[in-house]
């Protein structure tokens, strides 16, 4: 068999999947993801001042490298969190396929968006926590994790979660969707024109997935203004979701919780187009994730067409 009708046609393991969902986001995060989600903090840190003195501020005080500030410590277990979120995914994938036929693709995506997200959050809120509090941290301030339990209390650890959750659901959700449709859209182009191959599947699995994304960035910018104002040094003590969100809202308006999008698009698309396709070219992509088998006409077929 060639690897085509190989690729994806065994369920990956969750050790494989994690193995690979951590490295693909080492590699996307020192590639120019991380230093974009870096700029998104400060922005939402200070919302209201203007974006262009924000970020020459803060390359003023620490250059280019503080543009990457805490990555050494920030990255590795966010990685991780990046490799059990592709745990959870498939194994919502694995259970969701037991129920839900292939051919009801969008019930099965919308599943496996609302399963997942609430697995995800409850492991990994501390660390973006965390992350959060070292981006927005004053220069030379040294934030470790067992100051802040002991100054703060263990479970300060998981301020933000519940935002993180709405946002978290509603990436899920809404990418899935897109994802799947547009996928399909793109691979049924390619076989209008042509015989669909490696190349061609490669392509059309990284470029739904960065269109996928946009919609989803665009919703969950004031998503993540909210949860970064609340998770931030001095941050809101408000930790109920909608007295936080009113607060946010009467202080900077809706202009301070959306002027991050241009950004959060484009690391959102960035993100997913690469771990996507890094996913797929190591043959651990989830399985809803993966294109269509195309059926190959069967030799009496063709024998059919040419007696005609």
């Amino acid at each position: 068999m060639s690897e085509e009708k190989e690729r994806g046609s065994e369920r990956p393991s969750n050790l494989n999947i994690a193995s690979y969902g951590t490295m693909g986001r080492l590699l996307e995060a020192g590639l120019g993801g991380y230093p974009m989600n870096v700029a998104r903090m400060k922005l939402n840190a200070a919302p209201d001042l203007p974006a262009r003195t924000v970020l020459a501020q803060a390359y003023k005080e620490t250059g280019a490298k503080g543009f990457y500030s805490n990555f050494r410590w920030s990255i590795p277990p966010s990685s991780l969190g990046s490799g059990v979120r592709w745990v959870v995914t498939n194994t919502s994938d694995s259970i969701t396929s037991l129920v839900i036929p292939s051919e009801f693709k969008n019930i099965r995506a919308a599943s496996i968006g609302a399963l997942s997200p609430a697995i995800s959050v409850a492991l990994l809120s501390p660390f973006s926590r965390m992350q959060v509090l070292g981006v927005t941290s004053t220069p030379g301030q040294r934030v470790t994790l067992p100051n802040h339990i002991a100054n703060n209390g263990f479970f300060d650890l998981w301020k933000g979660a519940r935002v993180s959750y709405i946002r978290g659901t509603t990436v899920s959700l809404t990418f899935n969707l897109m994802y799947v449709n547009t996928r399909d859209a793109f691979l049924g182009a390619v076989s209008f024109f042509s015989q669909q191959s490696e190349a061609s599947k490669m392509l059309c699995v990284t470029g739904a997935a960065a269109v996928a994304s946009v919609p989803h960035a665009l919703l969950t910018t004031p998503i993540d203004m909210i949860k970064d104002q609340m998770q931030k040094d001095e941050g809101l003590k408000e930790h109920r979701v909608w007295r936080a969100t009113k607060t946010v809202y009467s202080e900077f308006g809706l202009w301070g919780m959306t002027r991050t999008a241009p950004l959060r698009v484009a690391r959102s698309s960035w993100y997913f187009a690469f771990t996507t396709a890094f996913m797929y070219q190591m043959g651990v992509l989830p399985s809803y994730m993966m294109p269509a088998k195309q059926e190959e006409p069967s030799p009496l077929s063709e024998n059919k067409v040419s007696m005609k």
